[in-house]
Formats: C-alpha cells, structure tokens, sequence
C-alpha cells in the first residue's frame, strides 16, 4: 500500500511539473513527459513481473501460446497507450488516435490465434 501512495504522489508530482515545464518551455514539458512515463514503466514493471512469473509457473515453464500472448498484448496496450498520451501532450491529438487505431489493430491480429483455437474447440463440443 505504501508503494502504491509513492507512485501515486510521484504522479501529482509530474502533473504539477508538467504543468510549469509547458508554461515556461512547452518543448522540455515533451521531454519531461516521455521520462516520467518511462519511470512509470519500471514501476509498473515491478509489480507486474510477479505476475509474470507465475504465469510462466503455471504453464510449467513451456512456452504456451495463450500465456506466451497475453503479457506481450499488455506490453503493447501499455506502450501504445504511453505514446498515445505524448502525442496529446504535445498537442497532436489525431496522432493520438491514430497510434491507438493501430495498437488496436496490432492487438486484434496478436489474438487472431487464439480466437481460432476457440472457435476450433466449439466447433469440436457441437
């Protein structure tokens, strides 16, 4: 819990700093905007590679295809998002949307595989 209230205060932190930055120089606010959102990232990633690991626990240590896909989508969501939230932060808001059209599309061929392989074993129970 004491973590979470850390990552929360560092967020107000780069809000409120972001804010001045764009005031007094809007091309470092950019900048100072991608480095907080990679430090966001490796927070993340701490919480998130327990999870990880016991996915690949409960595959036992094979490479399945279902748990093999399911943390390269949430790298890619987590990815497109952050760009996504630089394009409107410098103002380029039909970039934004475009970056995320494509994740969603990248995101929906990522589970193509995994579709068929249902559909595969409904058409099989019928």
């Amino acid at each position: 819990m004491k973590s979470v209230a850390v990552v929360c205060l560092f967020g107000v932190f780069c809000a409120v700093s972001g804010m001045i930055l764009k005031e007094l120089n809007p091309k470092f606010s950019a900048v100072f905007s991608l480095g907080s959102g990679v430090v966001f990232l490796l927070l993340a990633w701490r919480y998130l590679s327990p999870v990880a690991e016991y996915a690949k626990t409960l595959a036992g240590g094979e490479s399945d295809e279902a748990l093999g896909t399911l943390p390269k989508a949430l790298g890619m969501a987590i990815l497109v998002g952050i760009t996504a939230d630089l394009c409107r932060d410098m103002g380029e808001r039909a970039a934004a949307e475009k970056v995320e059209l494509c994740g969603k599309a990248a995101l929906a061929l990522m589970a193509l595989p995994l579709l068929k392989e249902i559909f595969s074993l409904l058409r099989e129970m019928l």
